[in-house]
């Protein structure tokens, strides 16, 4: 409120009671029938500028209260903040597929517990697809944004190391903050194998 208040000491307006009773009298006058009365009041050209200036001031300090603040947080977000993306192959036979479910264990919920031991951040990963429960993926692709320094293609390995044998971490990189798996021009491939055989061949339950 302060900031908006300044420029309007810039408008030609009476600073004491004294100065008040000396521009009253000014315009007052005696008319013709014995009554006293007021001389309209003339506008100089440096008033109009004074309200101008203290106009567009205001309107300044809305616009920049408004939408400042919001993009400075953002902008003081992302100077630490780095998305990560990983490219992630999973047996699907132990879960119940891809999103985070109540009734049972997912590879998200997997995938963030693991980032989570690594960087000691509270994570949610972001998939490209939600394959469903019992399904594989060869290069489901995923990101999580950290203030971590791990080196991108570092995480890699060190995800590998918390993560159970059925789920693997084949590539990491870093990416733009901007940059999202669903919003990519991208080809998915779904494949269908049907063992028709009296027994199941287990180097075929892939």
């Amino acid at each position: 409120m302060i900031p908006i208040l300044v420029p309007l000491f810039c408008i030609r307006i009476p600073h004491s009671a004294n100065d008040l009773a000396m521009a009253m009298e000014a315009r007052c006058y005696r008319g013709g029938d014995g009554r006293t009365k007021m001389k309209p009041l003339i506008y100089k050209s440096t008033d109009h500028v004074a309200y101008l200036i203290t106009i567009l001031y205001v309107v300044a300090a809305f616009v920049v209260g408004r939408y400042v603040p919001f993009k400075l947080w953002i902008f003081l977000r992302s100077c630490g903040m780095r998305r990560i993306r990983l490219t992630v192959a999973y047996d699907g036979t132990n879960y119940c597929g891809w999103q985070i479910q109540p009734n049972g264990i997912t590879i998200e919920e997997v995938l963030n517990k693991a980032i989570c031991k690594l960087t000691g951040e509270e994570t949610q990963v972001i998939g490209a697809s939600r394959t469903d429960a019992g399904v594989h993926a060869r290069g489901n692709i995923a990101v999580f944004d950290t203030e971590s320094r791990i080196p991108a293609g570092a995480f890699l390995y060190a995800l590998n190391q918390r993560l159970p044998k059925d789920i693997v971490v084949v590539r990491s990189d870093e990416v733009d903050l901007t940059w999202h798996p669903r919003y990519q021009d991208t080809l998915k491939t779904y494949e269908y194998h049907i063992i028709n055989t009296k027994v199941p061949i287990p180097t075929e339950a892939l």
